[in-house]
């Protein structure tokens, strides 16, 4: 039954962000991932107020790449205990050690308004006055995924931002896998991001 449960996460969440990504358009079934092959124990579910331990847990034994795609990256000098505060802490700290760590960030479209783009800027400054290499999306696109892949082995993907509210407020779920299959194909698209790439 536990199977089944994570086979079923798995499949609405990679759909979700596949059809989301894609415009609302089906996969072409040679771009859509197959993860048939993952053993049920590489993958971990976790919800609210275990992401940020979860994700800092995995930051801190990185050992050569961390790739980041979040719509929302905060840090807060009015909460400087926030876990907004300690993830991005945490990736200093693993650039200050060696890790290859790159971020692309939703950049603001209007709609978002004057507070988002405010908000993501002091985490966006935080990180690049610290080393880390950040770019953000073209203003025509908005970024929404919430991902983070690993070493090339380990990726977390599911619906929390780094933000305040996500991290200690709200109801949030996400999936560790630990599987090169799927870490290539998010570390593909984070790569195509990266680059400017449309989706």
């Amino acid at each position: 039954m536990l199977v089944l449960l994570f086979g079923v996460v798995i499949g609405i969440i990679l759909g979700v962000e596949i059809v989301h990504l894609a415009g609302a358009k089906s996969c072409p079934s040679n771009q859509c991932p197959a993860f048939d092959a993952i053993n049920p124990g590489d993958i971990f579910a976790f919800s609210d107020a275990y992401y940020t331990g979860t994700v800092i847990g995995q930051i801190n034994i990185a050992e050569s790449s961390i790739d980041v795609v979040m719509f929302e990256v905060r840090y807060y000098k009015s909460r400087p205990e926030s876990s907004a505060n300690k993830i991005l802490e945490s990736l200093v700290a693993a650039k200050k050690r060696g890790v290859n760590v790159r971020v692309v960030a939703e950049g603001g479209e209007a709609y978002l308004g004057d507070s988002f783009e405010k908000g993501n800027k002091a985490g966006i400054d935080y990180l690049v006055k610290n080393g880390v290499g950040v770019r953000l999306d073209p203003k025509n696109v908005t970024t929404h995924a919430k991902l983070v892949v690993i070493d090339g082995k380990t990726v977390i993907v599911g619906s929390t931002n780094w933000n305040y509210n996500s991290l200690d407020n709200n109801h949030e779920t996400d999936i560790l896998v630990n599987s090169q299959k799927a870490a290539q194909y998010f570390g593909d698209y984070f790569e195509r991001l990266w680059r400017g790439d449309a989706t």
